[in-house]
């Protein structure tokens, strides 16, 4: 049996590392590329609404994808201020929602959903959701448990 050095044994695995990493390439790169087409978005507002002095922070974020008019968004409200945030989610208001459309018009980001989960819904709030999103403001203003809602958009996020 032929001995083998160790050099040419590291050779030899990082070749067929090599190999390896270069066969999941295209798979890399369409997931790459389905990701540059989708948006993050993150944003916040206190509430109440100033003047008053904000108790909790209503927080929208999620993705859509613009080009294939999809995407999912969840609005939630947290305690505490915009900036102190706690990780403590008030029961019951936080809704789930299903992008259906996406619309591009302009600097404006139009988004139409409707939310999954309809059982957890106020009586008098309806399922449809629409949130329009102004890239030169910075903001998200949108209908969400039957007030409208202007958030601040995260530059993090977004």
């Amino acid at each position: 049996m032929k001995r083998i050095e160790r050099r040419n044994f590291m050779k030899l695995v990082g070749l067929s590392g090599g190999v390896a990493a270069a066969a999941t390439l295209p798979s890399a790169s369409a997931f790459l590329f389905r990701s540059r087409s989708s948006v993050a978005i993150r944003a916040e507002a206190g509430m109440p609404a100033k003047p008053l002095p904000s108790m909790a922070t209503h927080v929208l974020e999620g993705w859509v994808d613009p080009k294939a008019g999809t995407g999912k968004l969840t609005s939630t409200i947290y305690a505490g201020q915009p900036g102190a945030t706690s990780n403590v989610a008030y029961p019951g208001l936080t809704r789930l929602i299903s992008v259906t459309e996406v619309q591009t018009v302009g600097d404006q980001l139009r988004i139409a959903g409707v939310v999954s989960d309809r059982s957890r819904l106020l009586p008098m709030e309806s399922p449809l959701v629409s949130i329009v999103i102004n890239q030169i403001d910075g903001t998200a203003t949108a209908r969400i448990r039957g007030n409208d809602v202007t958030l601040r958009l995260d530059p993090d996020g977004w």
